[in-house]
């Protein structure tokens, strides 16, 4: 009788999967074999544009794949071979180069980018929610064009100003290179491109450079305006005589007529000096200075230009990659400016080591830093001029990008506030902002290191200069204020090149980025885990005030049984990256890798994978021998039981005092690879755009119980499904059980009480789906024979249970091909499909639960509707098993035949398209939400909102 008996127990969860048609607990047929990561062979990669042939449209193709060998982790990925390819921000932009853009990619499908110009790029190639990226840039060996450039396009007579070659590619380096004038009369130009105006009128400039050993000429031009001045000299100029006859200085038609003076005299056509700087006046209310100045003094000529300014706008200084600066000297006085100092000679008073000096006074930079280059005359007289050299930044692009930081199903990257130090203590946490180009030598030395962080400028938008700030060894690490960072918040940020190569081109030489910062620690190793979460012994803990975020910025596979079962007290962020474990590690299906054992919590952008070493070549028999043990994630609120029990039901004193968790979220994560993805015990729960697959019994657990001494204790859960996805699941994806609700008079009184209150007051188990709801569950039912069978031969020591087992499985499965179930059944190929999603189980209990569909694609059937209803009953009867079937029916969702986006057959692929979908679904949810959320979602929709 006892063996009977357990025969009896058996039975009941073999119905359930007789019912819905399923087979198996263990791993499908078709293991899906999720992506760890994507990675590339570099993070930068330089092409030579001339290394590739232009075809008849002027166009280049480069094959990227070929260059940078993409690695898809694990190797028998399922979408291994099914790469995504985008490029984002393309310099210059297509706006710059009058609608033509400089790179596209024509195929996702393939790495394959087409460039019309030098450009600069990021390409990213993505696999399920993983995807690396690289800095591209198209240049070529030599420069192949180059333009002038100006801030102005006109100098006045007597000034001066400087002409800036851009050449193409922006990275080409020119350390030779010739200038001219046409027209010397106008204008000249001296060997540093540096434009004095002579007289009114144009003159076109000429810069000239050579590459490939000197046999190509590039040329550029530049037409420059002089316009006029008071006088021949400029409006100031130096002099060393103290009478200066007016006539012989102005400009043409200029009448000295009517003039005064400051600090001098004006008598009879006559200019007389009478202190060291004379301002006159003319009549047309012109002006110019005169300075007076030693006969023999001498100077550095446009050593106003040429002379560090850390006060100006744009300071020159002296590249160490350019044209090498050629300094002339002259006679300081005006009235000498067509003699040649004699015996000139040229000093570099300090810098050595940074700069050469020629005896010609050309210098030569080889290293950063600042120098004194003196002049020195024969006769004494001298003149000194403060020059530093740097590596100029011809374009600037930081390591850390917004699609970098848009990593996961949630696109997005959050940095915790603190870290653990190599003592174990938090502190404040940080990130390094590190650039992608320029480009640091591996091999640089700290001096090297420094002078490189040291050319930029690294700046914390003044709205957040609370929140954040630049520190570290060479001040580009972004560290974090934990005290002024109190909830989730936002830091923007900008780094900037302090001497871009070209001015005009200022835009491709700064950088802003916004990053993502929440009160938490930074998870970077299985150390800092367990330090964390040992603590976590309830919400009231000390540590977690300072930990009510764990942030992981690394997988961790949790190789020792001490990782696992951790309870959680606060919010996790997971970046993308994963919790796992072996199979050693997960002795049973009861094992859990997390619980969670709060109210408000969430779990964000996490891959939980209890069981990491599923083979692709799994064979039936190893499915059988090798289960997938261990569940993913549990909800707990309750302390735990003896027996490792998780804790027992919610009384109403529980709930009174907030000991049943609400609020609980799992937003943009992948449960995988786990005989049970998420059991929920009587918590509230919503799941928005994650992914359920490779789950060997249900996807989402809910159990449902009424304790039999007190009926007025109720375990129930509100649940809440936006934009999620389920596959691979060979029971359910969604399962309710209910246990004990309504079985005897007393605690059907309490739920007859419960039922006529609204329904998101029920002390009763709700399902809310918004958005979409994805299932890849279609099922061969000629199929599910013969594994059906092959799951009893364990019964068959029963006496008597063969035949009954084959009874119910020809009823049961014969029922379903019934016309009143057409509406379900997918006819296709001389093949019968059926579509399962979510049960509730009854037979012993009454299930109560309350689904709400926002889809369309949903049907609900029982085993009520079954013709033969009567008969199963009456078998079960037989059995003596106590089964009610007909007064507590199982029901079944499914989809309707109509349904097309998930056909028989598809299977499920994770891409770039499916999670725009989870977002944009949000994003249309959110409009659509405002000013009618219901109650249960009120914290789901505020999320949204």
């Amino acid at each position: 009788m006892k063996k009977l008996m357990i025969g009896i127990l058996v039975i009941i969860p073999l119905i359930v999967m007789l019912t819905v048609g399923l087979i198996s607990r263990y791993v499908s047929q078709k293991v899906h074999i999720g992506v760890d990561s994507v990675s590339f062979s570099t993070d930068t990669l330089s092409v030579n544009l001339s290394d590739f042939t232009q075809d008849a449209d002027g166009n280049f193709t480069i094959d990227l794949a070929a260059l940078l060998e993409p690695q898809v982790l694990p190797s028998h990925a399922a979408a291994a071979n099914s790469l995504e390819w985008s490029i984002e921000d393309v310099e210059p932009t297509a706006d710059e180069l009058g609608g033509i853009p400089a790179a596209t990619l024509p195929d996702a499908s393939k790495g394959t980018v087409v460039v019309s110009t030098y450009c600069s790029f990021f390409v990213i190639a993505q696999a399920e929610q993983a995807s690396a990226r690289c800095y591209v840039e198209v240049t070529d060996k030599e420069v192949q064009s180059v333009t002038l450039y100006s801030p102005s396009g006109s100098v006045a007579v007597g000034a001066s100003v400087k002409l800036t070659p851009q050449y193409t590619p922006l990275n080409s380096i020119v350390t030779q290179g010739s200038w001219s004038t046409g027209d010397p009369s106008v204008a000249t130009v001296d060997a540093n491109g540096v434009v004095t105006g002579k007289a009114a009128g144009s003159a076109v400039i000429t810069f000239v450079t050579h590459t490939e050993g000197g046999a190509k000429e590039v040329r550029a031009t530049y037409t420059i305006t002089v316009t006029a001045a008071a006088t021949v000299f400029g409006d100031k100029f130096y002099s060393h005589l103290t009478d200066i006859t007016l006539s012989d200085i102005l400009a043409p038609g200029v009448s000295a007529e009517g003039a005064s003076a400051v600090g001098g005299s004006i008598s009879g056509g006559e200019l007389s000096l009478d202190s060291d700087e004379c301002t006159v006046t003319l009549s047309s209310g012109e002006t110019f200075t005169v300075i007076r100045c030693g006969k023999d003094d001498i100077t550095i000529l446009n050593k106003n230009i040429f002379a560090y300014d850390p006060e100006a706008e744009d300071p020159f200084v002296v590249a160490t990659d350019e044209i090498p600066l050629d300094l002339d000297a002259a006679y300081l006085s005006a009235f000498r400016a067509g003699e040649t100092p004699a015996g000139i000679s040229w000093q570099l008073v300090s810098g050595e080591g940074i700069a050469s000096l020629s005896a010609d006074g050309v210098v030569t930079a080889s290293a950063t830093g600042s120098m004194t280059v003196r002049v020195t005359a024969a006769g004494g007289a001298s003149d000194e001029i403060e020059l530093v050299s740097v590596a100029k930044v011809a374009a600037l692009r930081l390591a850390m990008t917004e699609s970098s930081l848009a990593v996961g199903l949630a696109r997005e990257t959050v940095f915790a506030t603190r870290e653990y130090d190599a003592n174990g203590e938090l502190t404040a946490s940080g990130v390094d902002v590190t650039l992608l180009a320029p480009v640091l030598a591996e091999d640089a030395t700290a001096e090297e290191t420094a002078a490189h962080y040291g050319s930029l400028e690294f700046e914390v938008a003044p709205e957040d200069a609370d929140k954040a700030y630049f520190g570290g060894t060479y001040g580009n690490r972004l560290i974090f204020n934990p005290e002024a960072v109190t909830e989730r918040t936002t830091v923007t940020f900008t780094v900037s090149a302090k001497y871009p190569k070209y001015p005009g081109l200022a835009s491709s030489t700064s950088r802003t980025l916004t990053v993502n910062v929440v009160p938490g620690v930074a998870v970077y190793d299985l150390d800092d885990w367990q330090a964390a979460t040992v603590a976590q012994s309830s919400a009231d803990e000390a540590v977690y005030s300072l930990i009510p975020a764990i942030v992981l910025m690394s997988d961790l596979d949790l190789f020792d049984s001490k990782y696992i079962e951790k309870s959680i007290w606060c919010d996790i962020y997971g970046n993308n990256h994963a919790l796992r474990s072996k199979s050693d590690f997960m002795p049973s299906d009861n094992t859990t890798l997390l619980h969670l054992r709060a109210s408000g919590l969430l779990l964000s952008n996490l891959i939980l994978t209890p069981i990491s070493d599923i083979p692709d070549n799994m064979s039936d028999e190893d499915k059988v021998e090798n289960k997938i043990h261990g569940r993913a994630l549990r909800f707990v609120g309750k302390e735990r039981g003896a027996s490792g029990d998780p804790g027992g039901n919610y009384s109403s004193e529980d709930i009174e005092a907030g000991k049943r968790p609400t609020g609980l979220r799992v937003e943009y994560c992948i449960i995988q690879n786990a005989s049970e993805g998420v059991q929920i015990r009587g918590e509230d729960v919503d799941f928005v755009g994650t992914i359920f697959r490779n789950i060997g019994y249900n996807g989402i657990a809910i159990l449902c119980m009424q304790d039999a001494g007190n009926p007025d204790i109720i375990n129930y859960a509100h649940v809440g499904i936006h934009n999620c996805v389920f596959s691979n699941i060979l029971l359910m994806p969604i399962y309710t059980d209910y246990g004990g609700y309504g079985m005897d008079e007393a605690r059907k009184a309490v739920v007859d009480e419960e039922l006529k209150k609204p329904r998101l007051e029920q002390r009763n188990c709700t399902l809310t789906q918004t958005g979409f709801m994805d299932v890849y569950n279609w099922k061969d039912l000629d199929k599910s024979f013969p594994l059906l069978m092959g799951l009893a031969d364990d019964l068959g020591t029963f006496e008597g249970f063969e035949g009954a087992f084959d009874v119910l499985n020809t009823y049961v499965m014969g029922q379903l091909l019934d016309p009143t179930f057409n509406h379900i059944i997918k006819r296709r190929d001389g093949f019968k499909y059926v579509h399962f999603g979510m049960m509730s189980l009854g037979g012993k209990a009454h299930s109560y639960w309350d689904v709400q569909f926002e889809e369309g694609r949903w049907a609900e059937i029982d085993t009520n509707m079954m013709p033969a209803i009567d008969t199963i009953a009456g078998l079960l009867d037989e059995f003596n098993t106590g089964i009610d079937i007909k007064a507590d029916p199982i029901r079944i969702w499914c989809y309707k035949n109509t349904e097309t986006g998930i056909d028989a057959g598809v299977e499920l692929v994770v891409n770039s398209e499916l999670i725009d979908r989870m977002h944009a679904e949000r994003r249309k949810k959110q409009k659509q939400s405002a000013g009618r959320c219901p109650r249960f979602f009120v914290a789901f929709c505020r999320r949204l909102q």
